[in-house]
């Protein structure tokens, strides 16, 4: 007998059961858990079978993974399987698509395997893979009957082949309705090898390119996808002089092979494609290592993601490009993962060289000063450089040293009011408690940089056992003595950060700042 909770349930005339079926497909949940409570749904009774059967809109989500497939579908030639043997082949992918009837769909394809190692070899990595490359043709086969209906395309594979095998049905079908197309290559490690080992012909494309010989243009565009307006490619390979979006809203290039990298004159175009409509660009190790000539002026576009394992190719960007909206600014600090930069002493001394080049190179070509949101993702930054400032700071006294080159970046964000520190150095922490010294090259002191901040978010995702927070934030005495600063004023300050560090830092930061809350979470699997 049902409880008597669902027999009310069940009384209720179909259109009210319909909105509360609604109900749980318009929740807050993930795509995935919500699909799945309607799958249960379904099976509770004939009644809301046929009522969530009947709605097209509930299965419009197609999840694909690893084991969506049915290895025991035998065939000799994808490219011949008829479409019932397809079906059979990917039997859940089917029935959705079915259900579906003629929705728009959001296709997410999830091929990570447990048997993937970064250290092998692609060849060895795509033999251990459960899907034979034949299962992506058939695949790709059924997704292309549907390109019409596409909205959202998400590939994530460590593999490339399963990745290629995906597009090549999609190259050159229209899908009039494609809104984000993402194709993730989930292995960071591209992006700082100088060589991969994909072997990539003419013949391998992404379904986001034209074929070779086509001249891409504005009107093959509009006709193959008009409403593409997020497009994300990260650690995959493309032919750069063959992609042809318009008009896009958000582009997110990550980790791309350096050989594989688009030069500077293929960035540019892709870049001039959305001129006016690019609001967002995210640039990971994926700027071009070469030269290039002209300036790529971005009039709309508010928020900017960079990061470099490169320097050259990074102070070569800020040359080029004219980004007159920009509001929100990340710099994601890669030096490190690439071992070229540190092979020996004159190595770490010309990183960190050209790093203070970088930085001065965005305070004179971007507009620092209208900034309100900055993040700093693994910053490295002098340590030394504190000493001499403190103890002046102390004897109110002024340096002939240059300021600190992150103090004196922050000084030019003005207009600052969100700060957000990932796995900040010793150094960073130091900035947010040096203060400088009275009338310091003509900056009007003693004062602390970003005087006033509606949050401060320092998140730590990896333990860093180099930073001894006591020793850092020692500078704070100074403010014992005589000379009072004005505290900085910060509306929310949250610490994410590993077992242990929470009270030392709260603490620490509470003597320099007027904070309206602080908020403490602390993970004790990073202090491990």
């Amino acid at each position: 007998m049902y409880p008597i909770n669902l027999v009310t349930i069940l009384s209720l005339p179909n259109e009210i059961q319909l909105e509360i079926l609604h109900a749980l497909n318009d929740s807050n949940e993930t795509k995935i858990s919500k699909q799945e409570t309607l799958r249960a749904v379904s099976q509770v009774c004939s009644r809301w079978r046929i009522l969530s059967l009947s709605t097209s809109v509930f299965w419009t989500y197609i999840f694909i993974c690893e084991t969506s497939v049915d290895l025991g579908i035998n065939f000799d030639d994808p490219y011949t399987v008829d479409e019932t043997h397809a079906f059979r082949t990917f039997p859940w992918v089917s029935t959705l698509l079915h259900r579906s009837g003629s929705q728009p769909i959001d296709v997410s394809i999830d091929l990570q395997s447990e048997a993937f190692n970064p250290a092998f070899p692609e060849a060895e990595n795509q033999s251990n893979f459960s899907w034979h490359p034949s299962h992506a043709v058939i695949l790709s086969r059924i997704l292309a009957a549907q390109a019409t209906r596409l909205r959202t395309v998400e590939i994530l594979s460590e593999v490339w082949q399963p990745i290629q095998g995906l597009a090549a049905a999609l190259v050159d079908v229209p899908m009039p309705l494609l809104q984000t197309w993402t194709v993730t290559r989930d292995n960071a490690q591209w992006g700082h090898q100088l060589y991969s080992d994909l072997d990539i012909d003419a013949d391998s494309m992404s379904a986001i390119e034209c074929t070779p010989g086509i001249q891409p243009s504005a009107e093959l565009s509009s006709r193959m996808y008009p409403n593409l307006r997020v497009l994300t490619l990260q650690g995959v390979p493309q032919h750069w002089n063959q992609v042809i979006p318009r008009n896009l809203v958000e582009l997110d290039l990550e980790y791309l092979p350096v050989n594989r990298r688009p030069n500077y004159e293929e960035l540019k175009n892709l870049l001039l494609g959305s001129q006016f409509s690019l609001q967002s660009l995210t640039l990971w190790a994926a700027a071009p290592l070469g030269e290039g000539r002209g300036k790529i002026n971005l009039p709309n576009l508010k928020t900017l993601s960079l990061g470099f394992s490169f320097l050259n190719a990074a102070i070569g960007l800020t040359t080029h490009l004219e980004l007159p909206s920009l509001r929100t600014l990340e710099i994601y600090d890669m030096t490190h993962q690439n071992p070229f930069n540190f092979d020996d002493e004159y190595d770490v001394r010309r990183t960190f060289l050209l790093l203070e080049d970088f930085y001065w190179h965005m305070i004179d070509h971007w507009p620092l000063r209208q900034i309100t949101s900055l993040t700093l993702r693994s910053p490295s930054f002098n340590l030394l450089e504190y000493d001499e400032l403190d103890e002046a700071f102390a004897g109110h006294r002024e340096i002939d040293a240059p300021l600190p080159m992150l103090i004196t970046f922050l000084m030019h964000c003005s207009s600052l009011k969100n700060l957000h520190l990932i796995d900040p150095d010793s150094s960073s922490f130091r900035a947010l408690v040096t203060v400088s010294p009275v009338d310091h090259q003509n900056v009007p002191g003693p004062i602390l940089v970003c005087s006033s901040l509606d949050l401060l978010h320092i998140e730590i995702t990896k333990g860093n056992q180099s930073i001894h927070l006591a020793e850092v934030f020692s500078p704070t005495k100074y403010w014992a003595g005589g000379q009072r600063v004005a505290p900085r004023a910060i509306g929310t300050i949250a610490l994410d950060v590993p077992s242990g560090w929470g009270t030392i830092l709260r603490s620490a930061l509470s003597d320099i700042n007027l904070a309206q809350k602080i908020l403490l979470n602390e993970d004790k699997r990073l202090g491990q």
